[in-house]
């Protein structure tokens, strides 16, 4: 069930990706977009509605903060997408990527699969500040942002690392 968390935003840019090159950017496009992100919303709710907070895990696993935290991407990922007012599909292909690798640090449980998750939110971020971006500084910038990010990222790699030499896994039950 959590699965689809992940699997329409995948799905929708498969949709969009493909509609990219048959025709232009229009109303229907971010049509597509909302209703995809609607989609994962719909589908977060109902299991908001079937969510036992007593310790049932899902092979994904979601627990009462992450819950709520991808709630709150799904409002936020809504809200951008109707905001958008720059003529791009492949903007909204970067937002839904966007969107899915937030859904992905929330559900995971394994440490490994959170950091891919979380640095792969970073190559989206990349393309959407340097389209984004403010005059000539917008390059900089993005590369800024990646270099900082992934720089930072590399101590949580370490700990990582030593996490899976102590205990033989990266499974967040051990």
């Amino acid at each position: 069930m959590i699965y689809l968390l992940l699997f329409i935003p995948f799905f929708s840019i498969v949709i969009l990706t493909s509609v990219y090159h048959l025709v232009d950017f229009n109303l229907n496009t971010i049509v597509i977009a909302l209703v995809f992100s609607l989609l994962v919303f719909l589908h977060l709710l109902s299991i908001m509605i079937l969510f036992d907070p007593s310790g049932t895990r899902y092979q994904l696993g979601i627990d009462g903060v992450s819950l709520w935290l991808v709630w709150l991407v799904n409002i936020v990922m809504a809200i951008v997408i109707l905001t958008q007012h720059q003529q791009l599909i492949l903007v909204l292909i970067v937002l839904i990527f966007i969107g899915f690798w937030s859904i992905a640090v929330f559900v995971v449980l394994d440490l490994l699969l959170f950091y891919i998750s979380f640095e792969g939110v970073l190559i989206p971020m990349f393309f959407l500040i340097g389209w984004y971006g403010g005059r000539n500084r917008k390059i900089h910038a993005a590369y800024q942002l990646f270099l900082y990010t992934l720089f930072g990222s590399l101590f949580l790699f370490l700990a990582l690392i030593l996490v899976y030499l102590e205990t033989g896994t990266t499974d967040y039950q051990v």
